[in-house]
């Protein structure tokens, strides 16, 4: 009977959560009211458009054989419980910098270039204070990183960038860099610049020009920075603190669900953690995730269940780990997201909940040493 009574209640889990997965729009609003407190919630232009542009998961997972670093700290040197990158090293102009990666899945590039800037700045001790060209990385990278606009993968942008080096950029239009971003944003928003229409669709990738814009006097070959090591950091919070307090900002990818177009302010998470559809097929051409739905994967941590709450999984996104914090008893990470200034909190910001791989994030960091002679 009571073998009965536990498969009864387990089948009225199971047809709950299914159902809950299914939500979208106000009824998922509705659902996200009345199951969490941490984040605000509300449909944002900003989050519906950034939604539209989230790559494949395939590209976010670090391949096997990646090294991965840990961080060896001094003796009488510890680890803070609050930690803002943009208050440890004012002096770096890129750290608090957000970017806009417009109508394109270039957030592989993108924030592996905002990344690779604050870290050019943090080691070398405040010397080079520029912004890092995601478009000479989402360009001339090529198929060893991906298929640029329809996705990219993040380590591969950091071995480029030891390889082959990456030249100075900037927002579009930017003068006096030589590779601003290639595409302008879309919107029209009280004081900002209003570039005009941005296409239906997606942008397409760019093409690899190895030449600077022109009026930069710099020849591109002499305005290229190089790193010295690419890695991935171990799933570890504490791992990943010392990484960002010592070398400075990471990179961070993410599996995304339908509520994190929902995300407006306050602490983001999937209430118990995530589960993620295991993607059954390979990065194709047409940039396509055709995850197997029906076959999710509910991955045990510390004796417990962590399963998705509500809305589809939509893809995968990379973004900048800077800081990290408490509030009210929830732990969480600072990120700096690529889908503008008006979207998010403090123009452009997110906090996730942290020390439970929410959404796979802390298993799929990536970093490097930059080169500082």
């Amino acid at each position: 009977m009571m073998v009965m009574i536990i498969f009864m209640f387990c089948a009225i889990a199971i047809a709950a959560q299914e159902e809950a997965e299914k939500l979208t729009g106000s009824a998922l609003q509705d659902y996200l009211r009345e199951h969490q407190s941490l984040f605000e919630v509300g449909e944002t232009a900003e989050g519906k458009e950034g939604m539209k542009h989230l790559i494949d998961v395939n590209f976010l997972r670090i391949p096997e054989g990646t090294v991965r670093m840990r961080v060896q700290l001094e003796e009488n040197e510890d680890v803070p419980e609050r930690f803002d990158a943009r208050e440890k090293w004012p002096d770096c102009p890129s750290i608090p910098y957000i970017r806009d990666q417009s109508r394109c899945g270039s957030c592989w590039a993108v924030s592996a270039a905002e990344a690779m800037s604050d870290r050019l700045c943090v080691q070398s001790g405040g010397k080079y204070k520029i912004h890092l060209s995601d478009t000479d990385i989402l360009a001339c990278c090529g198929d060893s990183c991906g298929l640029g606009c329809k996705g990219g993968y993040p380590i591969e942008a950091w071995n480029y960038v030891v390889q082959r080096g990456v030249v100075s950029g900037g927002k579009y239009r930017e003068k006096g860099v030589c590779k601003p971003y290639a595409f302008h944003p879309c919107g029209n928003h009280p004081g900002d610049v209003y570039y005009g229409e941005c296409p239906k669709d997606s942008w397409p990738t760019p093409r690899c020009e190895r030449f600077c814009q022109r009026g930069y006097v710099v020849p591109y070959r002499k305005d290229k920075y190089y790193g010295l090591s690419a890695y991935a950091v171990y799933n570890d919070e504490l791992e990943i603190r010392k990484e960002i307090m010592k070398n400075g900002p990471v990179q961070a990818s993410f599996d995304v669900y339908e509520d994190f177009g929902q995300y407006k302010g306050g602490i983001y998470q999937i209430v118990n953690g995530s589960a993620a559809p295991r993607p059954k097929e390979r990065v194709d051409e047409s940039g396509g995730a055709a995850f197997m739905r029906e076959q999710h994967v509910l991955r045990e941590k510390g004796g417990s269940m962590f399963q998705h709450k509500a809305g589809e999984h939509k893809g995968g996104h990379a973004v900048k780990l800077l800081g990290w914090g408490t509030e009210n008893g929830t732990k969480y990470w600072i990120l700096a997201n690529s889908w503008g200034r008006h979207w998010g909190e403090d123009g452009g910001y997110f906090r996730m909940i942290r020390g439970v791989n929410d959404c796979n994030l802390e298993n799929q960091i990536t970093a490097g040493m930059m080169s500082i002679d």
